[in-house]
Formats: structure tokens, C-alpha cells, sequence
């Protein structure tokens, strides 16, 4: 069996650089869907989909509850 190749192809790349848009400020709920979507595109097991979304779900919550703001933007690296 060989290892797997993780390189994107050049058109995989420019698909992915049209559907990001940079300059969109995401929520915390925003960011956690998109985890989510990035689980089911690495083809991760259900379970573990279910696992992270019911612990960051549980976590978002506490951060809404204590009023910790979370809609503030990440600065671009």
C-alpha cells in the first residue's frame, strides 16, 4: 500500500482560492460549521464529526453564557 498523497492538483487549488474569501470576518458559530464541513471533506469517521461538534458546541455555550464576546475577528496571519 503506498502512503497517500495529500497534494492538492492545480485545479483543486483554484477551486478552493475562489471559494475563500479572506476579507469575510467569521463568528465563532461560523467558524465551528466550517470545522465541521473541513471534517466531512477529510472524510473523518461520524463519530468523531458528532464528538467535535458536541464538544464545541458545549464550549460555544459556556462562552455565550459567561458573555464572552465571540464575534471579534481573527487577525489574517
Amino acid at each position: 500500500m503506498s502512503k497517500r498523497n495529500n497534494d492538492l492538483s492545480h485545479d483543486e487549488l483554484q477551486l478552493v482560492d475562489r471559494e475563500i474569501d479572506r476579507n469575510i470576518p467569521q463568528t465563532f458559530g461560523e467558524c465551528l460549521q466550517s470545522f465541521l464541513g473541513d471534517c466531512n471533506i477529510l472524510n473523518l469517521r461520524g463519530h468523531t464529526i458528532k464528538f467535535y461538534q458536541t464538544e464545541l458546541s458545549i464550549f460555544y455555550k459556556q462562552l455565550r453564557e459567561q458573555k464572552i464576546d465571540t464575534t471579534h475577528q481573527a487577525k489574517s496571519l
